[in-house]
């Protein structure tokens, strides 16, 4: 359930009741408060599940960015997230595999990182923006005060060109 700036004892009663209850300390709006409750910090549990169920006329607009061979399942659940349409998982039951795999782990995992940067450089361009600046931003603030403690003008250089 979602509190969106409500003060009444709404939000006390269902989690009395057993609700998860997510809070808005201000009224952030109908949609907000939908998105909060569905898509935020969504956890995919198995990016590589076969089993898809979906809208003809919602998935067709991605096709430009599906990957066509093995890692449909991935970037049809990116693109989905990245695009605020909702996702719902549904437990299956799993049976030992028959034959060998033609998964190469390493050459595979590489395909995967690959097609989650693509795909989320052509729905959410920042977020790609904000995980490659990160590391840099979190060294340069590491090397202005080792900079200072030290007297280095060479560290206080590299935080700054960091920056």
């Amino acid at each position: 359930m979602v509190v969106d700036g409500a003060t009444d004892d709404t939000a006390r009663v269902a989690a009395a009741a057993g609700a998860k209850i997510v809070r808005h300390s201000i009224n952030l709006r109908y949609g907000r408060s939908l998105k909060s409750g569905i898509l935020a910090g969504q956890r995919i549990d198995d990016i590589n599940s076969g089993m898809r169920v979906f809208r003809r006329s919602q998935i067709l607009p991605f096709f430009p960015i599906i990957s066509a061979g093995f890692s449909f399942t991935t970037t049809s659940t990116l693109a989905y997230l990245l695009n605020d349409l909702s996702i719902r998982y549904l437990p299956i039951e799993y049976r030992a595999r028959e034959g060998r795999s033609k998964v190469r782990h390493f050459r595979d995992s590489l395909r995967a990182l690959q097609i989650i940067l693509e795909a989320i450089l052509r729905c959410n361009p920042i977020k790609a923006f904000i995980l490659l600046v990160a590391p840099l931003v979190a060294l340069s603030a590491l090397l202005f005060p080792l900079a200072i403690l030290s007297g280095s003008s060479l560290f206080f250089f590299i935080g700054r060109m960091l920056l």
